[in-house]
């Protein structure tokens, strides 16, 4: 039989070339009272000391350079006669499970590991290389040890997946249910990222959180008090004279379009058109949706106070969200929410430049051209603009129409104004505006818009891209790899594997907020660092 002490004093042998995860082994393995464990960087010397000393096991990476794990498999078959490979492999690539358990290896792990998972899975490894040792020198039949753990019954694997299935099906029930409570998160994290970069750099100035956030909301009351003293009362008095001066308007478009004999069906077809009646519908419309319009103000509010509660108490949400992940999956956690962070902020940053830009840019033309109502119609284009892609083409319609009362040449030159100026926002104002926050390609763009306004109207088409941008960023953090798709970045890899290890010896007997704020400082930094980079590479 194999003891307790037989398999803490088996000789251990870790083989990585990360020098982090190599020490991060070697404290879990003697801290959990191995006490023969030895490790080595270089993987060509594996076969030498394995002659040497002859280990009951090897924790091997796969990835290493001049010799991978696998080239060393095939030469510890030549020192392992018996064809038994004392082998447990550790590796953040687990697309090449089968290929290392088919190279020999008798057990696999994939990274970010578990340090319960790896201490069991050692154990038993341990315990089945000694009695298979037992068996081939003494030709006994020797009895497991008593704490080994039986491998789960497949009769338990079955009713668990169904339970799994049963909690998606009902999460996604769920979520359908309470659709408008969903979006109206989804929309308050939206606000949250954005004002959080604020909130930092406030507090890097020796704010407070509390008093950040005070701040933040007197700016933005001030800011939205001025926005309507400026805007409104010139808005409603240019409103009222575009309603006083439609008809005649009107009259002037008809004279204009019967002057030619292309556009006459279109001047006819306009005089056929009763404002009167066109006006009574459109209050009918408005005075039916008054209720609608009220509840929208009332999830708005409601949405801004939650983005500002959620920057109020945000250490203890994440606390709260690093409690409930596992804490091998802790550093990613960390990445997807500074990604995202990114991607929410690059995201409404950009939106709020270009549509400011468009609107003055439109305000200028029309007052340049002497266009009446410019005010109106550039605060209606700056709205129009936050849809994507189709934004400015919406609002050049009205003030085309408009400056087709100045004549048929100003309008032309109106047209042709806003159509530059919409080719110049696409292609150069809008990726100098974004950067890299979102990298999607066109056609991500062009499925997530119709895929957005198909489910939730125009608020789907506004929170397509950021949202889609998200679950591509979640998709690269989480390791899922496309059936085509073979790429692999060494060095990124690495610096991930280094940074979970620095983490798994930073936050060793941590709480979980306070491991999640470790976490969220070492996410911080590689950011930085990799602004660095890309900041260095752009002045070469």
């Amino acid at each position: 039989m194999v003891s307790s002490s037989d398999i803490l004093n088996a000789k251990v042998l870790i083989v990585d070339d990360q020098e982090a995860n190599v020490l991060l082994l070697e404290r879990m393995l003697r801290g959990a009272g191995y006490v023969s464990v030895t490790s080595t960087m270089d993987p060509g010397e594996v076969c030498e000391l394995h002659r040497k000393n002859r280990y009951d096991l090897i924790l091997l990476d796969l990835q290493m350079p001049g010799m991978d794990g696998f080239q060393v498999m095939e030469s510890l078959k030549e020192i392992e006669t018996g064809g038994y490979l004392p082998v447990l492999v550790i590796t953040a690539q687990p697309d090449h499970k089968q290929r290392a358990l088919k190279a020999g290896a008798k057990d696999f792990i994939s990274k970010p590991f578990h340090l319960d998972e790896v201490l069991m899975r050692v154990h038993n490894m341990l315990e089945a290389r000694l009695l298979h040792e037992a068996t081939r020198k003494q030709g006994i039949q020797p009895t497991p040890a008593s704490n080994v753990v039986p491998p789960t019954p497949a009769s338990n694997v079955v009713p668990r997946t169904i339970a799994w299935i049963v909690a998606a099906l009902g999460g996604l029930w769920l979520i359908h249910r309470l659709w408008a409570v969903v979006l109206l998160l989804v929309v308050a994290l939206v606000f949250a990222g954005t004002f959080h970069p604020i909130v930092v750099s406030m507090e890097g100035r020796g704010l407070k959180r509390r008093n950040a956030l005070i701040l933040l909301i007197l700016a933005l009351s001030i800011g939205a008090a001025l926005l309507i003293f400026l805007t409104v009362p010139p808005l409603i008095n240019q409103l009222t004279t575009i309603v006083h001066d439609l008809p005649s308007q009107r009259e002037q478009l008809i004279a204009v379009l019967g002057q030619h004999r292309l556009t006459a069906p279109f001047g006819h077809a306009l005089s056929n058109v009763g404002l009167e009646q066109s006006f009574e519908r459109l209050q009918t419309y408005l005075v039916g949706y008054s209720s609608d319009a009220v509840v929208v103000v009332g999830y708005g509010i409601t949405t801004f106070f939650l983005s500002l509660y959620l920057l109020a108490d945000g250490k203890r949400t994440q606390g709260a969200l690093y409690a409930v992940v596992p804490r091998a999956y802790h550093m990613r956690l960390a990445r997807i929410i500074h990604n995202l962070e990114m991607i929410v902020g690059g995201y409404m940053r950009g939106q709020l430049i270009t549509s400011v830009a468009f609107a003055a840019f439109t305000f200028l033309l029309l007052a340049a051209c002497g266009v009446r109502n410019a005010l109106a119609l550039a605060l209606l284009a700056g709205l129009l603009d936050v849809i994507p892609f189709i934004g400015g083409l919406l609002a050049t319609g009205p003030v085309v129409l408009t400056a087709l009362g100045r004549g048929s040449s100003t309008a032309v030159v109106v047209l042709v104004c806003m159509l530059v100026y919409q080719v110049f926002e696409n292609k150069v104002l809008v990726p100098r505006v974004y950067g890299h926050a979102l990298r999607l390609s066109p056609v991500t763009v062009i499925l997530a818009l119709i895929a957005g306004g198909t489910l939730l109207g125009v608020m789907g088409a506004l929170l397509a891209l950021p949202i889609a941008a998200g679950l591509q960023m979640i998709l690269e953090e989480l390791g899922v790899e496309m059936p085509g798709d073979d790429s692999d970045d060494p060095s990124a890899r690495a610096r991930d594997q280094k940074t979970e290890a620095a983490y798994e010896l930073m936050s060793a007997g941590s709480t979980a907020p306070d491991a999640g704020q470790i976490a969220n400082e070492l996410a911080h930094g590689l950011r930085d660092a990799d602004a660095w980079v890309e900041a260095k590479k752009k002045v070469r």
